[in-house]
Parts: C-alpha cells; structure tokens; sequence
C-alpha cells in the first residue's frame, strides 16, 4: 500500500475526537479517525499507512501504553511516529518514561498539534 500522508488519531472521548479531527482537516492535513486502540491496531497491521499516529492514553479496553507495546513489538510499526495526548499528568508521565518522543497534556495547543503534525506530514494539497 503506497504512503498516504495522513494521520490516524485515536480517541474514545468522541467530541474531543471530533474536535481535533475537524482542526487536523481544516489546516490541511487527511485523518483517519477512530476510537478503539483495537481499531487502530488492526487497521495499522492490515497496512494502513499513515505519517503520524496520535492516540489518547487512557482509554478502555486496549489503553495507550499496551497500544505503544504492541506497536513496539511489531517491526512493520515500532518506528511509526507518535504523539500521546492525555489529560493525566501521570499518564503523560508514564509515556515519556517509556521513551515516546511527543507527548502532550490536553487540551494541547493546537499550534503545538499542528506543528508536531508538520513536523511529519505534509498537507493533502501540497506537493
């Protein structure tokens, strides 16, 4: 499957999920969105291709750190890049104790979203 510069966020809060989906697309940027880590997991591993994986920490079922081990411990996906959002402080953390580059307590900045999606993606109408 060829590169898509898109990002796939993942969040089981479904209007913060909105809100950002809608901020990602309105600055240019494709989302695939979802609100299951499961989902998310699958859709990676059936070779969804995408430039950034932004995902929330605490969610039910599969949470954010064993979504982060599982994406670590495939080699097809350890080296997608990510960006962890949470409103818990030990959440945030935790994920930066296990090394994840960008991490973010919410509400993040959109500036800061925006830039850390730059930072790996180019927007859809760009070249």
């Amino acid at each position: 499957m060829p590169h898509r510069h898109a990002v796939l966020l993942v969040d089981d809060h479904l209007d913060g999920l909105a809100a950002m989906e809608g901020l990602i697309e309105a600055h240019g940027f494709d989302v695939i969105a979802t609100c299951t880590a499961e989902d998310a997991l699958t859709r990676l591993r059936g070779g969804l291709s995408c430039c950034l994986v932004i995902f929330d920490w605490k969610m039910p079922g599969m949470d954010g750190e064993q979504f982060y081990r599982a994406l670590s411990a495939d080699p097809r996906l350890c080296k997608r890049p990510l960006l962890v959002v949470s409103g818990d402080v030990r959440a945030v953390n935790r994920a930066r104790a296990l090394g994840i580059r960008h991490v973010e307590l919410k509400p993040i900045e959109p500036s800061t979203l925006l830039g850390i999606i730059g930072d790996h993606c180019t927007p859809s109408g760009a070249a």
